[in-house]
């Protein structure tokens, strides 16, 4: 099932396993869409280098959508928005743009015909106004958080536009861990502070907060211990496997905090 305009295109399609689903990312990754990734258990959110946006969902009945967008057109009327998040950062004036997402979550402005100095400016003007916690900056790309835990993200493509993303703290609380499912095939961390955004037969996914990069290092010694054999592991990220079936990655992604996410494919 599907539709097609000439700005979106819509895909639906039933008995699409998550392995397949898993595949298909892979597949998307090749073609480009790899522009402001974001992964989570069932989803993919992605731009290529020229603004077209991938949306990517694996539902539990194995129905699988398939969202493409093209560019967004800048408004020339555009205002910085009112929106409180967009208080944090230095305000642009006098380009054209647009407010793709605002909630209480996250705020997302792009700017159009931005140069890639006006860039690298502008990351200089936000770590002033305060990004400065776990701060990666490359050329016209910035990652970083304010001491409130309010994380910024900075891209800049070939068509000129820049994207502003401004993520409010993960909140969080006591958790318990289970003791079924995926969960139970990794070791418990001693921390316990944290939030759970899957907790399913094939999947469970976990944010923990007071992680230090040496917890972060430590924790992944005691998934080695545990039988998981290492596949990638750099000084922010690890993946590995146990078996053919169990996938499991491990990612500080700042302000001390870690995310858990693990896979039984022998759960489809």
């Amino acid at each position: 099932m599907w539709k097609n305009s000439e700005e979106e295109l819509d895909i639906y399609i039933e008995g699409i396993s998550y392995s397949q689903f898993d595949a298909y990312i892979f597949l998307c990754k090749q073609k480009g869409f790899t522009v402001d990734a974001v992964k989570d258990t069932d989803k993919y959110t992605a731009y290529n280098s020229t603004g077209y946006k991938l949306d990517l969902q694996h539902w539990s009945s194995e129905r699988f959508d398939i969202n493409l967008k093209a560019p967004l057109v800048g408004d020339e009327n555009f205002e910085w928005p009112s929106h409180v998040f967009a208080d944090l950062v230095p305000q642009q004036d006098g380009k054209t743009g647009t407010v793709e997402t605002a909630n209480e979550d996250t705020l997302k402005i792009i700017l159009y015909d931005v140069s890639s100095s006006e860039v690298k400016s502008y990351i200089s003007e936000c770590e002033s106004a305060g990004f400065t916690i776990d701060a990666e900056k490359k050329d016209t790309s910035f990652n970083g958080f304010n001491e409130d835990g309010y994380e910024l993200s900075i891209s800049y493509n070939e068509m000129k536009a820049m994207s502003i993303t401004i993520n409010a703290p993960i909140q969080m609380t006591e958790i318990s861990w289970p003791s079924s499912g995926p969960a139970k095939l990794i070791p418990k961390p001693s921390f316990s502070v944290g939030k759970i955004t899957s907790d399913y037969d094939w999947a469970f996914s976990v944010y923990l907060g007071d992680m230090t990069i040496d917890d972060f290092n430590a924790y992944v010694d005691r998934c080695i211990d545990k039988g998981f054999e290492k596949d990638y592991r750099s000084e922010h990220y690890f993946s590995a496997d146990k078996g053919d079936d169990i996938s499991l990655t491990v990612e500080y992604v700042g302000f001390n905090t870690i995310v858990i996410r693990i896979y039984d494919y022998n759960q489809f």
